[in-house]
C-alpha cells in the first residue's frame, strides 16, 4: 500500500526534465505551422507580383541564366527607385517573385516568408536570452518557441504578410532581416577579438544598405509609419 502512495505522489509531483520541455516546445511550433504551410500552396499571385517580376522575365526571355535575372532585378530596382518612394533593397527581393519561372511555383514565396520570419524570431530570441540574459540553452528554446510562435500564427494580416509575396517581401522579408542583424549584432558584441570586431563593421554596413533601402516599418514596426505592418494591422502603402 505504503509502494502504490509512493508511485501516486511521484506521478503528481513529477517535472519534466527542461531539455524535455524544450524539444516538445519545438515539435508544438512545427505543428502550429504545418496549417499555414498548407495553405502556401493554394496563393496565387496578384498585382504588383507581375509588375515587379515582368523585369526579371523580361530579361530572362532573352538570355535564360542567372546573370540574365540578375540584371533585371537590378533594372527593376532602378526603375523603381525613380518611379515610386526610393527602396531598393526590398525591391530587388521583389524582382524574384516565383510567378516569373510559372504561376505554379508561387507557393515558394510564401514558404519563404514563414520560414525566414520563423527562423529570424527563433534566432532572435535565442541571441537575448543566451548572450544577454545568460540563460541556459533549454530554457532559452523554450521562450523562442513560445514567443515564435505567437508572433507567426496569431500575425495580424497573413495575406498580405505571408501569402502575397510582394507585400510579404517588403515588410515581413525587410522585418525578419532586421531580427537577424540584431542577433548577430548581439552574437559578435558577446564575443571578442579582431575578427569579431571585423565581422561587427561588415553587418552593420549591410543593416545600413538593408535599412536604406527597405521600407522603415520594416525596421521598426510600431513606429511611425508602423500602422502599415502587417503584423500591426495596416497593407502596403499606395
Amino acid at each position: 500500500m505504503k509502494g502504490r502512495k509512493d508511485k501516486i505522489r511521484k506521478m503528481i509531483f513529477w517535472r519534466p526534465d527542461v531539455r524535455l520541455v524544450a524539444v516538445i516546445s519545438v515539435i508544438m511550433l512545427a505543428l502550429l505551422l504545418v496549417p499555414l504551410v498548407r495553405m502556401a500552396f493554394y496563393s496565387a499571385p496578384w498585382y504588383d507580383d507581375y509588375n515587379y517580376g515582368g523585369f526579371v522575365k523580361s530579361f530572362l526571355s532573352e538570355e535564360h541564366s542567372l546573370k540574365s535575372a540578375l540584371k533585371g532585378a537590378v533594372y527593376c530596382m532602378k526603375t523603381q527607385w525613380h518611379a515610386w518612394q526610393g527602396t531598393f533593397s526590398s525591391i530587388f527581393f521583389m524582382a524574384f517573385v516565383p510567378v516569373v519561372w510559372g504561376e505554379e511555383y508561387y507557393f515558394w514565396g510564401p514558404l519563404f516568408l514563414i520560414g525566414i520570419l520563423t527562423i529570424a524570431v527563433f534566432v532572435f530570441v535565442k541571441a537575448l536570452t543566451r548572450n544577454v540574459l545568460q540563460a541556459d540553452g533549454a530554457s532559452g528554446t523554450i521562450l523562442a518557441s513560445g514567443v515564435t510562435a505567437m508572433v507567426v500564427v496569431m500575425i495580424h494580416h497573413a495575406q498580405r504578410g505571408f501569402y502575397w509575396y510582394n507585400s510579404g517581401i517588403h515588410y515581413i522579408g525587410m522585418h525578419a532581416c532586421l531580427l537577424l542583424l540584431i542577433a548577430a549584432w548581439v552574437k559578435l558584441l558577446s564575443g571578442t577579438g579582431k575578427l569579431s570586431s571585423v565581422l561587427l563593421i561588415v553587418w552593420t554596413l549591410l543593416g545600413a544598405v538593408l535599412a536604406g533601402g527597405g521600407k522603415l516599418c520594416g525596421f521598426s514596426p510600431g513606429t511611425s509609419g508602423g500602422l502599415e505592418h502587417p503584423c500591426a494591422g495596416g497593407g502596403r502603402s499606395s
